[in-house]
């Protein structure tokens, strides 16, 4: 567990497969994992903010692997019970595991402004039906690609920066990519039947008639 499996290839070959398009739900790291009792896995989503007069893009990337079903919500309706209902017999859950978020901006953010934009994914992961409970590891990184920081420029080097009074459509963006980048996970994800053959649902396959599902 502690070696360092990922090398500067592995780093130069993801970087040469960059695109829009990307593979989403049970790849890669998110191959293992679970979200709400379902298949997790990896999920996206971005959102557009207007301040200052100008409009920025916050864009989220997670790795979903938390929460317990009966508390899924999506977009305020709590599904989860009903999906507890068809899913009968499986085993017991608590709201544990991880959550890693990644938020990207172009808006032009100091590093203390970028710390508070991070901390509004915990707004988007309660809007699921998580509520963080013991065992649950959540981490959540933003960073900006507004400026880049010269290596061999002057000595001082001045940097445009948003005032934080107009912070609030970035935060509520972040809140609200956060929110749909577990939902894209949720919804990307496939069936997998794993380790000793535990098996993790597809939402899509346990919630294809979505006008049924009653709180």
């Amino acid at each position: 567990m502690q070696a360092l499996a990922v090398t500067e290839v592995h780093y130069m070959e993801a970087l040469a497969a960059t695109a829009s398009e990307f593979a989403r739900g049970a790849v890669g790291a998110g191959r293992g994992m679970s979200c709400f009792g379902l298949k997790g896995g990896i999920g996206s989503a971005s959102r557009l903010a207007a301040t200052a007069e100008r409009t920025f893009a916050v864009g989220a990337l997670v790795l979903a692997n938390f929460g317990k079903l009966e508390n899924l919500t999506f977009a305020g309706r709590r599904i989860g019970p009903a999906l507890v209902r068809r899913l009968a017999g499986s085993a017991p859950q608590t709201d544990r595991g991880s959550v890693i978020v990644i938020l990207a901006t172009d808006a032009p953010l100091e590093h203390r402004q970028l710390r508070r934009i991070a901390a509004r994914a915990g707004a988007g992961i309660a809007r699921t039906g998580s509520f963080y409970g013991h065992g649950s590891g959540d981490l959540a990184l933003a960073f900006s690609t507004a400026q880049t920081v010269a290596h061999d420029g002057p000595a001082v080097q001045t940097f445009e920066t948003l005032a934080d009074a107009l912070l609030d459509s970035l935060f509520d963006a972040a809140a609200e990519a956060t929110e749909q980048a577990i939902v894209d996970a949720l919804w990307s994800a496939e069936t997998v039947i794993g380790f000793r053959g535990h098996v993790r649902c597809a939402l899509s396959e346990v919630a294809h008639d979505w006008a049924t599902l009653a709180p």
